[in-house]
């Protein structure tokens, strides 16, 4: 079997200002709380440090994308507040960007993905729903994950939209400066690096590619409550 092309992982650190740093230490604790509880809603707790640690991140990735040369996709969550900020900002700048989100008919996603397709340096502004589906997003060779996904299955998924086999792909991922979103990302991306090569798309059909089964999801929720039992309870440092 042929080699396949290698995938460059990317880290950007994003600095998160003090005012910020309260936010995500108080978002954090109602996640310890939430998975101390009985009822367990550390996904819901997850959800808001997702949107608090996206918001951050907005001007680093527009100033990122900005500077890209060529054609780009960057995910984001599915609720549309960070990524369709991005893609306001990128419109100001006057960079020709493209939204591509759940609520939008199929007529509506064609021509947005028709658009993106014809312009050189097109910016896809897209959410992780729909990068679950066999969309082909190769026109690009580089994608940003803004906001992920605790699964690593979505996010492997969502980042093969831009996989073809005859060049590499790059995939940068945004990370705040903050031991809880450190943990989540660096799981997630050293899952998604040990990936198995072996889940490769079946003959005649291209762009839908299978999560490869080691991508353990579980693991990841489990360090997580396990990162969050450990810390103090008046999470005056995180160190």
């Amino acid at each position: 079997a042929p080699e396949l092309p290698a995938t460059n992982y990317v880290v950007v650190d994003v600095p998160a200002s003090a005012d910020d740093l309260v936010i995500l230490d108080d978002t954090a604790a109602e996640m310890r709380d939430a998975a101390a509880g009985t009822d367990d809603n550390t996904i819901g707790a997850l959800a808001r440090y997702r949107q608090a640690t996206g918001i951050i991140k907005i001007d680093a990735v527009v100033e990122r994308a900005l500077a890209h040369k060529g054609p780009l996709v960057v995910w984001g969550w599915h609720k549309q507040r960070v990524i369709k900020k991005i893609a306001d900002q990128l419109k100001k700048q006057g960079r020709a960007t493209f939204m591509l989100h759940g609520d939008l008919s199929i007529q509506k996603r064609t021509e947005a993905l028709d658009s993106w397709r014809a312009s050189p340096d097109g910016i896809l502004c897209a959410t992780l729903a729909v990068g679950q589906v066999g969309l082909d997003l190769s026109h690009a060779t580089t994608a940003f994950m803004v906001e992920i996904d605790w699964t690593p299955a979505v996010n492997y998924q969502t980042t093969m939209r831009t996989f073809t086999a005859d060049r590499p792909m790059t995939i940068v991922f945004f990370r705040v400066d903050h031991p809880i979103e450190r943990m989540l990302v660096d799981s997630v991306r050293t899952k998604m690096q040990r990936a198995d090569v072996s889940a490769m798309p079946a003959a005649g059909s291209a762009f839908q590619i299978d999560a490869p089964q080691d991508v353990d999801d579980d693991d990841v929720l489990g360090e997580l409550r396990a990162v969050l039992a450990a810390r103090p309870v008046d999470f005056t440092s995180w160190g």
